[in-house]
């Protein structure tokens, strides 16, 4: 194997697979003109799933004329993909997941539920992290309690249907970010566009009970929003926010945005910048104003570029990539090079385990 690798088709998640609260095809931000007209008889469209080796909902890629799901490649291709330092650590799995979420912009079906993730001492489920920028003007989330609270005045808040007037609002301007710690409360909320990266499942992971256990909601009804049956957990959302010391604490919102490194600059504005980094995702954000080189510092890397068209130069070859392309480059392609081949700034996010 000596080229990159490329997901064919987008991953979109519909009211089929109980996404409700995403946008109408007509008003999606994840579709295109095309895309909106094979869509036009579903009702949802919440999010699209980048570079997916999730079981449930994987990317596919074409493999020997033959379109294979992107788990199935990996088991098949690890170690030259992966390397041995990351196919040690994480065995044939991505453990890194990107998501574009787009919800409904009625107040009473677009917001998520309020929920906590375990933080990495948690032992008995997955630790998930979740890093957000938001991609229009007006996304909005709770985040956080505004006072501190005892476990009884949570349960009374939670019974007498108040529970969000304890909660941080926190509204979002387009490129403000966010990283939400493990035991900390949250949720999206109606009319939002924004991208998400959190970790996916992979091995201990996968014998917790993948990560699907480790979304764990506190409440259903938010901004209104007529409660699912099953949703939520609450006993167990206790649990989680009372295993660590925040968990029912004030938050400083300001806390909880990251900074942002600059890892490279040129005299063009040609750049590279750290936007995220937690005990197991790193994710940055790259500007191409005309070209840029990027090491991928002997590991798999995650590419999607958001904005604009490019030619990448590797191991002797050149491939066009256009916008909305994701890509991933195996552990083999130690250094490309990007050139800008659209009108406009390109912009490429990149995530991998650091």
């Amino acid at each position: 194997m000596n080229s990159l690798i490329k997901i064919v088709g987008k991953n979109i998640r519909t009211e089929k697979d109980g996404y409700s609260w995403g946008k109408p095809p007509l008003k999606s931000n994840i579709l295109n003109d095309q895309e909106r007209e094979e869509y036009k008889n579903f009702e949802s469209i919440a999010e699209r799933w980048i570079c997916s080796d999730d079981i449930d909902y994987p990317s596919f890629v074409c493999s020997n004329g033959d379109k294979i799901s992107l788990n199935n490649f990996f088991k098949n291709n690890a170690l030259d993909i992966f390397g041995q330092r990351h196919f040690k650590e994480y065995g044939p799995y991505l453990g890194t997941i990107m998501k574009l979420l787009d919800t409904n912009d009625q107040i009473s079906k677009g917001s998520l539920s309020l929920q906590v993730h375990p933080d990495i001492s948690y032992t008995s489920l997955p630790a998930k992290p979740e890093m957000w920028i938001s991609l229009s003007y007006k996304t909005k989330v709770y985040l956080g309690w505004m006072t501190d609270l005892t476990k009884q005045e949570l349960l009374n808040y939670l019974e007498n249907n108040t529970i969000f007037d304890k909660l941080n609002s926190v509204s979002l301007n387009v490129g403000e970010k966010l990283l939400i710690d493990g035991g900390v409360v949250h949720a999206i909320r109606y009319g939002s566009f924004l991208a998400e990266w959190s970790c996916a499942p992979f091995g201990k992971n996968i014998e917790k009970g993948s990560l699907k256990k480790a979304s764990v909601a506190l409440a259903d009804n938010t901004d209104g929003k007529i409660p699912r049956s099953g949703k939520v957990d609450l006993p167990l959302a206790i649990k989680i926010l009372e295993h660590v010391s925040y968990g029912l604490k004030k938050l400083d919102v300001s806390k909880n945005i990251p900074e942002v490194n600059t890892l490279f600059i040129d005299k063009k504005g040609n750049c590279i910048k750290e936007i995220f980094r937690t005990f197991d995702i790193c994710v940055e954000e790259i500007l191409v104003k005309d070209k840029i080189s990027l090491k991928n510092k002997d590991k798999l890397s995650c590419l999607f570029l958001y904005n604009g068209d490019v030619d990448i130069n590797y191991l002797g070859r050149t491939e066009f990539l256009k916008e909305d392309s994701e890509v991933l480059l195996p552990f083999y392609i130690k250094e490309a090079e990007f050139v800008n081949k659209s009108s406009k700034i390109v912009r490429i996010y990149r995530w991998y385990k650091p």
